[in-house]
């Protein structure tokens, strides 16, 4: 059901929850919590579709590696960012849940075993079939033969609206923008909220979920304890910090035997990764044009002829192909990546715009590079080709500055973790010290592994599901 946001302030029953936000997370919550017949308000800041206005909310500032622009890096409007996502889909590995030598305390307070349960439901929300079974192809180098599966890609917006307008339990109101979580010290009492025509209204709840994305949790949640004069988040939290992004770049090219016409996905078990002191990465294989697949046998031949001959015989004879060597990994969790509010600049509502810290360390090179020289080494043990490298790759040089650059994957700021020194949220999303506040989303990985964030978005949304409506 659809409300206006003064048809929500004037409610006479009190909302069971209140969820601000109306992408995978908040959707997929809403969703779920719905088919237990409690009832719930659902806000979405922008409209039903992009405006200048709505978007503009979204604009703020980067400071040091090239990134996008904020407000062209995610969405503001029903559905989120859903609406533009591509649909690639792999569930965190195991590994990624737990802890590794040398990043002490920079690991999941649960286990993947505590999502698997998820999985089915949170499969058919994406339309996605079971995901199959990785190989291990060399143990020597530990290269390892990865799969995703593909979503249509379900547009959030389009797939529920209806359930949402028939629904007697979700209530939805767009251009319900969230200015402030008022809390009591131990509870939050009401959220301020402002349409865009000037309405203000206080909405309350009996628990309240902030699912707005993996850089406006965060900055809705600083503003709010400056508001509340620290009250809201214990100020042991490491709020707005560790906040993370999948590194995406070209890192080279690969002459190899066989050659699937499709992407081919590769990365490293997790005992090579601790061998070597990396996080983990993947690497694709993607089928290159005719010309750029001989430029690179070509390019080989200038610093191994007789290797150069073969390759160009055998290319010649379609007994090899070239291929380019695409990557995106896992980004170390350090605290210098950050975001904070701005001291200048506030949107048309008063709150602050967004500054986001972030920066590429040396561990996030060495990962990638020493991941592409296993895959080098598999290769040479298999007989089945070799990779060229880009200079940046092995440390001549910058990161191309006209690539990929990442994946829009925003994640860390609100870290899960067992106790607050560590983490802004407890194992189940639930705000330290806060009786009833919880964040979903990315915002909350503690690590990102390599693989895109929404399947598992999904299954933290079902998973609060299940403990909402067990508390």
């Amino acid at each position: 059901m659809f409300l206006s946001l003064s048809e929500a302030a004037s409610n006479k029953d009190t909302f069971d929850c209140c969820i601000a936000g109306t992408g995978p997370a908040g959707l997929s919550l809403a969703l779920s919590l719905g088919q237990s017949n409690r009832k719930i308000l659902l806000l979405e800041g922008g409209g039903d579709e992009w405006s200048e206005e709505s978007q503009e909310i979204y604009s703020g500032q980067v400071i040091g590696d090239p990134y996008f622009d904020l407000d062209a890096a995610r969405l503001r409007y029903f559905g989120g960012t859903s609406d533009i996502w591509g649909g690639l889909c792999r569930t965190l590995d195991e590994n990624d849940f737990l802890p590794k030598p040398g990043f002490a305390g920079l690991h999941w307070p649960i286990r993947k075993a505590d999502l698997t349960p998820y999985f089915d439901k949170a499969a058919d929300i994406l339309e996605i079939p079971k995901i199959p079974g990785d190989k291990v192809l060399d143990p020597d180098s530990g290269v390892t033969q990865i799969y995703f599966e593909y979503s249509p890609p379900v547009r959030f917006a389009e797939k529920y609206r209806q359930d949402i307008e028939k629904s007697d339990n979700i209530f939805l109101c767009l251009n319900a923008n969230v200015t402030c979580i008022n809390t009591n010290g131990f509870r939050v009492e009401d959220l301020d909220v402002e349409s865009f025509d000037g309405t203000k209204v206080k909405l309350d709840a009996r628990k309240f979920i902030i699912a707005a994305g993996g850089i406006e949790n965060s900055r809705l949640l600083l503003w709010s304890n400056e508001k509340n004069n620290g009250r809201l988040v214990n100020k042991m939290s490491p709020l707005g910090l560790y906040w993370m992004e999948h590194p995406h770049f070209t890192i080279g090219g690969a002459i190899i035997g066989s050659l699937s016409s499709e992407q081919t996905y590769f990365s490293l078990t997790p005992d090579k990764q601790q061998e070597l002191g990396i996080l983990n990465c993947r690497l694709a294989l993607r089928p290159a044009y005719h010309g750029w697949q001989r430029k690179l046998i070509t390019d080989l031949g200038c610093v191994a002829p007789k290797l150069g001959t073969w390759a160009m015989s055998q290319f010649g004879k379609r007994l090899i192909c070239g291929a380019r060597l695409t990557a995106a990994w896992e980004q170390e969790p350090r605290a210098d990546n950050r975001i904070q509010l701005s001291r200048t600049v506030k949107d048309r509502f008063g709150v602050p715009k967004t500054e986001l810290y972030w920066s590429k360390s040396e561990v996030d090179l060495k990962t990638v590079r020493e991941t592409a020289f296993q895959f080098g080494k598999y290769l040479i043990n298999t007989n089945n080709g070799r990779i060229k490298l880009e200079d940046w790759v092995l440390g001549e040089g910058d990161y191309p500055a006209n690539d990929a650059l990442a994946g829009f994957h925003h994640m860390g700021g609100t870290r899960m973790a067992s106790d607050p020194a560590n983490g802004v949220v407890d194992e189940n999303g639930k705000v330290f010290g806060q009786e009833n506040l919880y964040v979903l989303g990315s915002s909350v990985f503690p690590t990102g592994g390599h693989v895109n964030p929404t399947l598992s978005i999904v299954q933290l949304a079902l998973r609060l599901s299940d403990h909402i409506a067990k508390s």
